[in-house]
């Protein structure tokens, strides 16, 4: 991407944040650089699905079948990870305790 593309500024929630942050790391990305992956990635199947007719849907090209499974893969872990940190926060309280 180059600097003379557009910005602009977007709010989003802190968990979210969270999780583009995480996943920018995995895949060795800036954080814009995913955000605009991932839009790409969904993009690209939505283009897939409108153009399909009567339940006929285009085939994804393999490396398109494996980036969307890889990635909803990475959505997946990352929301595990997340749902494990809040689990043991909640817990945590009681360790102490004992």
């Amino acid at each position: 991407m180059k600097r003379t593309d557009a910005q602009f500024k977007l709010r989003i929630p802190p968990d979210l944040k969270t999780q583009i942050e995480s996943s920018a790391l995995e895949n060795g990305r800036s954080m814009n650089a995913e955000i605009v992956e991932q839009l790409r990635a969904i993009y690209r199947v939505q283009t897939v699905l409108k153009n399909s007719h009567d339940d006929e849907l285009e085939p994804l090209s393999p490396e398109d079948a494996i980036r969307a499974q890889l990635g909803a893969l990475k959505m997946h872990t990352s929301q595990i990870d997340l749902i494990r940190q809040d689990i043991e926060r909640y817990f945590e309280p009681e360790k102490s305790e004992q």
